[in-house]
């Protein structure tokens, strides 16, 4: 065969091969890409899906309970590895779908149909019964080990930042007690945990992931959410006091040697969206002197100035100038110190300010930017974490 018509054949073959993709053909084998990632060929399976189409990629999800389950149950001798690595597999494969805006695709066969269901093809969204279906998994090799714990903490790390706080505390879809969210099974499995109740405590304090423009909280949203009338759903069953529920998950942490400074940094954040602005202040100073951490170490001081912009300007300035000694140039602290200085008439010291931390950090992930977001951030590390668990 000459060169021409080798080249001819390939072309052809590539179309044919992309054609039959789009009609529907499936090039993701799931019992391939765990073969890969069970054996610490992570990139390469992963890889795999990401080059993969979302229509292949959401077929993917539909095959967990059926090719999956057969894939684990292969190897009876290997099935603790085989369910701990499909678990993990499906969380990357959800982060990726996060990653696509696929995350609450709404698809047929993913989530286990209700008792005596009739409509067989019925669609629900497919992330969040992922994630039950994989902590199923891990529950299933009985042992509740370092490995199922990483698990937990990537994948509250995932929900927080696709902000599904409720099925971390109280609305796990499929859980045998449906007030029990993710955070309270894994309790139950690892009792006492400091960084599992620090996500729990997270959970239950995003009702009051709120922000306002120039520091000022709002007293009407306060009004709302003191009357339990927020955005997340209350177990009322309980009668638990929302923001009383908030501020003693947080306070039972803060002396905590691992967690407790961002336990006290974000106690002090739902005290100021709840009206104690110097309640706040009096955490967010506390937190400032037990952080370790210099990003935690900056978020206390930013946040004791940016709570106070409008009403204790003289103060802001202040705390506003220690952060940006403990992170230099950062933007979020630059902008705040440079507004307070242009309205005292200081606009070359504002512009200075403004400009060096654009020149500077001009790609700064400011951690203010990612605090609502829980440990969504870390997830990479996490990841990284749990798939050290796998390879061994």
């Amino acid at each position: 065969m000459t060169a021409r018509w080798t080249c001819a054949v390939v072309v052809i073959a590539i179309c044919v091969g992309g054609l039959s993709g789009r009609a529907g053909t499936r090039v993701l084998d799931l019992a391939h890409l765990l073969d890969d990632y069970s054996a610490g060929r992570f990139d390469q399976a992963m890889g795999a899906v990401a080059s993969a189409g979302d229509v292949e990629a959401n077929q993917l999800r539909t095959e967990w309970r059926t090719t999956g389950r057969v894939w684990i149950d292969a190897v009876p001798s290997a099935k603790p590895q085989r369910l701990l690595a499909a678990a993990a597999f499906a969380l990357e494969t959800e982060h990726l779908a996060v990653e696509r805006g696929r995350w609450a695709a709404l698809l047929p066969n993913v989530c286990p149909l209700p008792p005596n269901s009739k409509n067989k093809d019925a669609k629900a969204p497919a992330g969040l019964c992922v994630i039950q279906w994989a902590w199923q998994l891990l529950v299933e090799r009985t042992v509740p080990d370092a490995a199922e714990r990483a698990w937990v903490l990537a994948a509250s790390a995932l929900l927080e930042g696709v902000r599904e706080f409720p099925v971390l505390y109280t609305a796990m879809p499929g859980a045998m007690i449906p007030e029990r969210g993710l955070l309270a099974e894994a309790l139950v499995r690892h009792p006492g945990d400091a960084r599992l109740r620090l996500e729990q405590a997270i959970a239950v304090a995003s009702r009051y992931n709120v922000t306002t423009a120039g520091g000022g909280v709002a007293l009407d949203f306060v009004s709302i959410i003191n009357n339990g009338r927020g955005g997340m759903p209350v177990n009322t069953r309980a009668r638990v006091n929302p923001k009383e529920a908030a501020l003693s998950a947080m306070r039972a942490l803060v002396d905590d040697p691992e967690v407790g400074a961002e336990a006290r940094l974000r106690l002090g954040y739902v005290l100021w969206a709840t009206g104690d602005v110097e309640g706040g202040r009096a955490e967010f100073a506390e937190a400032a002197r037990a952080a370790h951490d210099r990003d935690l170490k900056y978020l206390a001081r930013f946040l004791s100035g940016w709570t106070v912009l409008q009403t204790k300007p003289d103060e802001a300035r202040i705390d506003l100038a220690i952060a940006l000694e403990i992170r230099p140039d950062s933007q979020s602290a630059s902008l705040a110190l440079a507004a307070l200085e242009l309205q005292r008439g200081e606009a070359a010291r504002a512009d200075e300010l403004v400009k060096a931390s654009l020149a500077k950090r001009p790609d700064d992930v400011d951690p203010w930017r990612e605090f609502l977001y829980g440990h969504y951030p870390r997830l990479g590390r996490l990841i990284a974490d749990l798939r050290r668990e796998v390879s061994r």
